[in-house]
């Protein structure tokens, strides 16, 4: 579903240094600079296993077709009207966690508000997604199985 639904993209100017930092670097370096980042580094004190989980989500990264989509990405609005949403009739399972940048909690929100058959599984933060993931399991199972 729509992260950004009919609203201006709010982490532009952060994914645009992001692509900045990578564009046209070998990948090794590209995935340096990108584990290196002051941004990052917060996150990884706190949750030390996740520079691993970055390290090898970004193996396959490509320098070159990120920086593009990004920038292509940050200038695009998923939809022009969120009241789009209600034609979807289809059961659908909404995950949410407040402090998402990528995907704000009022987007969640705002499509459990508007589709019709949505349910929305709410996470005050990080930890608590982290925390709830066999909650999180056992609801998509239920969900996917119904």
């Amino acid at each position: 579903l729509p992260a950004g639904l009919d609203r201006p993209f709010e982490l532009k100017e952060r994914l645009l240094r992001t692509a900045r930092m990578i564009d046209g670097k070998p990948m090794a370096e590209a995935v340096q600079a990108l584990l290196d980042d002051p941004e990052r580094r917060e996150n990884y004190e706190r949750f030390p296993f996740l520079r691993e989980v970055d390290r090898d989500n970004l193996a396959t990264l490509n320098p070159v077709g990120i920086p593009r989509a990004i920038r292509e990405l940050v200038n695009d609005w998923p939809l022009e009207d969120r009241e789009h949403m209600r034609a979807v009739t289809a059961p659908t399972l909404l995950i949410s966690r407040r402090g998402d940048d990528i995907h704000p909690a009022i987007v969640g929100e705002i499509l459990a508000d508007i589709m019709p058959n949505a349910e929305l599984m709410m996470f005050d933060d990080g930890d608590a997604m982290w925390q709830g993931l066999p909650q999180i399991l056992a609801r998509v199972s239920e969900f996917l199985l119904a």
